[in-house]
């Protein structure tokens, strides 16, 4: 990521109103690129992002899209492909963590956090191909979790979303190279 650009292009962020992936937005900002700041929930935070990058100097809007639903990562990176004339990069950050044991887990909260953490990721890396490919090269960040090697006593779900994404990432770093690199980033509790 610290490639410059000499021409603004479109970034786009996943559950960047706070946390891991606010800090990813300033960061690709102040490398010139024009950033889309995704929430689900709090717009506040997201326009807060906003106004930090734009205060900087940086280009950036917010936009609300829940990535774990089938149409919207489509229209979340259109919209920043429109704003900024292409996608360079993808970070999928987006994410919610939730304690259950594996007796106490209903269907219906496993299928939420697979859907938001790896079918999101697959679709925003669907959705970005076609705007990626027209560019000289692009990337693909998939935040991960440590929970994704050690397992999880009362997250279960989470952790084999995550492994799940380790998965995807290393099957478009096969695929996508040399022009797209894929990659993931696997922190510990923040």
């Amino acid at each position: 990521m610290e490639q410059r650009t000499s021409q603004r292009t479109g970034a786009v962020v996943t559950g960047s109103a706070r946390g891991i992936g606010a800090a990813i937005a300033l960061r690709l900002a102040r490398q010139g690129y024009g950033v889309c700041v995704n929430y689900l929930r709090d717009r506040d935070r997201a326009e807060n992002v906003v106004h930090r990058i734009e205060s900087s100097g940086g280009a950036a809007f917010a936009h609300r899209a829940d990535i774990g639903t089938p149409d919207e990562p489509a229209r979340l990176v259109a919209a920043t492909a429109e704003r900024y004339g292409g996608v360079r990069v993808l970070v999928n950050n987006a994410g919610f963590s939730q304690h259950a044991s594996l007796a106490e887990m209903t269907y219906k909260e496993w299928r939420r956090m697979l859907d938001v953490h790896l079918d999101g990721a697959f679709l925003m890396v669907k959705a970005a191909l076609p705007w990626m490919g027209r560019e000289p090269w692009g990337r693909v960040i998939n935040i991960s979790s440590l929970r994704a090697m050690t397992g999880s006593m009362n997250g279960a779900h989470y952790a084999a979303a995550k492994s799940g994404l380790i998965g995807l990432t290393r099957s478009l770093a096969l695929s996508l190279a040399p022009r797209i690199t894929a990659n993931a980033v696997c922190p510990g509790y923040t």
